[in-house]
């Protein structure tokens, strides 16, 4: 409802104490959210029980009509236009509003209109919650609204109605995050918001996941213009993306396990562990390094993974590399052979692997390979810790990133279970 034009000139910036008493924030949900006819008739119920208490005040019964508060509950027919259910919306808005200007000047009702504001507040954020979930989420419909429900119910707490319920009507209405400009720029920039305001709810929002559903994604999906979660990952404008999100910690570029085109870790690992068995290595046919296998080649281990290297050489080194990289990456072992010249460029003549040269060239087969398996057109990055992103669809430029240092690769191969044998990374 928003017939009714109500602005509490009390609020003051997310996040800060607030001076809108419970009357000024019910006032503001009752003029610019579509309350049920039950929360409207707790309304008038409860305020004519607390005006009603006050011997010198004017009767309720003539304060409030009780034919102007009933909420109309059928479709507009020919005998009642649009406008007329719209010109009693909005006088039974003024005449709820004017009781609660009553209790205020009266003085004596704050922990009533709080409990009033609890509840009110509550149905008023679920409703918009839902509809903005059965508007932009094709999948994980019903995990996604709970998870949100609680997370707004806990941020209620902190944060002024006017600014939540802004919040919540701008996401139904489009969106408060500027995806679109997000997925035609591929240079690090802050996360574009429409008002400057929401960004400590953004920031909350992109915290939220799910098993399956990464950091960021919910809240992209929910908060974003023109997205649309679906069963892999979201579509802004309808092109098909994935987001990844990191606030110091990594995120894995992989697909399932069953559909994803991943899983092929063991395997992978046991080529290696038997390959290097040839010239002397003790490591087990397994990813768990503390039963003597290898979960990883790093940066901190290949030097001991070079003394075999050397002892297979250079041809025996790039032809075990090749096998891993395409078992782990078993649906198209194709894009494994378009890199096989990056491959062998971080191959020394005396076998020795450059890990630079590693991490680039298995950067790029994780990239691809990803792409294919989930067929999407690129990757938004999101940096929680500055509250940046940027956008990549394209190999080279995500090699790039890795260069400059605004991606950091956690290992050029990795076998652990969780990550199956995709490839961390952290911004």
């Amino acid at each position: 409802m928003r017939f009714f034009e109500f602005r509490s000139t009390n609020y003051t910036r997310l996040g800060e104490n607030t001076n809108a008493s419970p009357a000024d924030e019910l006032s503001y949900l009752i003029a610019n959210t579509d309350l049920s006819p039950e929360i409207l008739k707790f309304i008038q119920d409860s305020l004519e029980n607390m005006i009603g208490k006050e011997d010198d005040i004017e009767p309720v019964s003539n304060k409030i009509n009780p034919q102007k508060i009933t909420a109309p509950t059928t479709t507009p027919s020919d005998d009642e236009p649009v406008d007329k259910l719209k010109e009693s919306s909005s006088a039974m808005e003024a005449e709820l509003m004017a009781a609660l200007s009553q209790a205020k000047k009266q003085g004596t009702h704050e922990k009533q209109l709080s409990r009033m504001l609890y509840i009110v507040r509550d149905e008023a954020f679920k409703k918009l919650t839902s509809d903005i979930i059965t508007q932009k989420f094709r999948s994980k419909n019903k995990e996604s609204y709970e998870l949100i429900k609680n997370k707004i119910r806990g941020l209620s707490t902190k944060i002024p109605v006017q600014i939540m319920t802004d919040f919540l009507n701008d996401c139904k209405d489009g969106g408060v995050i500027d995806t679109a400009q997000m997925i035609n720029s591929t240079k690090k920039s802050p996360i574009p918001i429409t008002d400057p305001k929401y960004i400590p709810l953004v920031k909350s929002f992109l915290d939220i996941e799910l098993p399956r559903i990464g950091r960021g994604e919910i809240g992209i999906a929910f908060a974003g213009k023109d997205t649309i979660k679906g069963a892999t990952d979201i579509t802004v404008n309808n092109i098909d993306i994935e987001v990844k999100a990191s606030r110091g910690t990594d995120f894995f570029m992989k697909g399932n396990a069953d559909e994803g085109g991943f899983g092929n870790q063991n395997k992978a690992v046991e080529i290696l562990a038997n390959g290097i068995a040839k010239v002397g290595s003790q490591f087990k046919p397994n990813n768990r390094a503390g039963k003597g296998g290898i979960a990883s080649i790093g940066r901190t281990n290949i030097s001991t993974f070079n003394q075999y290297f050397v002892q297979l050489g250079r041809k025996g080194t790039i032809k075990l590399l090749v096998d891993v990289l395409k078992e782990l990456n078993k649906k198209r072992p194709d894009i494994v052979d378009q890199y096989i010249d990056d491959i062998s460029s971080a191959v020394a003549k005396d076998g020795s692997v450059n890990y630079s040269s590693l991490e680039s060239a298995t950067a790029k087969i994780n990239f691809s390979y990803y792409k294919a398996m989930a067929e999407h057109e690129g990757v938004l990055v999101l940096d929680l810790k500055s509250f940046e992103y940027f956008f990549v669809d394209d190999v080279e430029k995500w090699a790039d990133y890795l260069r400059q240092g605004l991606l950091v690769q956690m290992y050029a191969l990795d076998f652990r279970s969780n990550g199956l044998g995709g490839i961390a990374y952290k911004v």
